[in-house]
């Protein structure tokens, strides 16, 4: 369950890039959603809204964990706050 944590990191890494489409495209499955507060997204949701803004500059996750469904299925939890230059922090 570490390595879903590990990935989680690099996926907001990518989301400090200026190009994180690539990366995104594959680490997110084709059937995942992604909640944030106030709503539930979907991968294509997703994809299309990261091509619409800046890159994150900072970030940091707090108390990640997973929780294990089934073999081929988890849900990664954690407190993230993330900054992007021109707008204030943003926390989830």
């Amino acid at each position: 369950m570490k390595d879903l944590i590990e990935l989680e990191e690099r996926g907001w890494q990518a989301l400090s890039s200026n190009n994180p489409g690539p990366f995104c495209e594959t680490w997110l499955g084709d059937e995942v959603v992604i909640v944030v507060p106030g709503m539930v997204i979907t991968r294509d949701q997703f994809l299309f809204s990261i091509e619409q803004e800046e890159p994150w500059s900072s970030h940091s996750i707090d108390d990640p964990r997973t929780i294990r469904f089934t073999e081929d299925c988890s849900a990664v939890l954690y407190k993230v706050t993330a900054r992007r230059e021109t707008q204030s922090p943003y926390t989830a």
